[in-house]
């Protein structure tokens, strides 16, 4: 007879986080496309509008979103600057001074839920030209729930929940918003990534 019910010999198989995303509504984007090849990018601090501001969380949000884009490459140059905002008129004053573009973004709203919890993510992202255009605005948000071993009798299913519930959320959302931007600064068709393709709300710049 064995020690063990025969259910514990049953494997695992593990999987990655499930993040359920929103469509990422694009309000305000360039009416053409236009190669860019020797421009620059100035990234911020993701400005969080939660009382008292916590400085540290801002700079890990931008930070990340910042390495993403710049992994990407989807400027032929971009820097970080660690100068938290309190305007955007600040950001666009210091990205005008190096004739580069502004990124701007904020956290809309926030839950963190740690390593095993639920946790919630909200972000508004701008991009100005070096002369303080507008060019684009866009939103997204994701969430990551831990829905513990899902058992399918001969199986289970375990979900792999990231350390950091946040900086997986983020890094993930970066990469969405990447696509549409990365192919407007290569002369690219970038609508195609511009969801959802039918909402009558949305405004192209001149």
């Amino acid at each position: 007879m064995p020690d063990k019910p025969i259910w514990a010999a049953y494997p695992y198989v593990y999987g990655p986080p499930m993040v359920q995303k929103s469509c990422a509504p694009l309000y305000f984007y360039p009416q053409k496309t236009a190669k860019i090849s020797q421009s620059t990018a100035i990234f911020f601090p993701f400005y969080c509008g939660q009382q008292p501001r916590d400085f540290q969380f801002e700079t890990r949000m931008g930070q990340i979103f910042f390495r993403i884009w710049q992994g990407e490459k989807i400027f032929p140059k971009s820097f970080f600057i660690n100068q938290h905002l309190h305007s955007k008129k600040e950001a666009l004053n210091i990205a005008s001074k190096r004739n580069a573009f502004a990124v701007i973004g904020e956290i809309t709203y926030v839950l963190d839920g740690g390593s095993l919890g639920e946790s919630v993510l909200s972000l508004h992202l701008e991009i100005y030209s070096p002369k303080g255009e507008l060019l684009w605005s866009l939103s997204h948000a994701g969430r990551i729930d831990n829905p513990g071993s899902i058992d399918w009798y001969i199986i289970k299913r375990q979900i792999l929940m990231p350390e950091d519930g946040l900086s997986y959320l983020i890094s993930t959302l970066a990469l969405d918003l990447a696509r549409p931007i990365y192919a407007w600064t290569r002369g690219k068709d970038y609508k195609k990534f511009i969801y959802p393709k039918k909402n009558k709300k949305q405004k192209p710049s001149s």
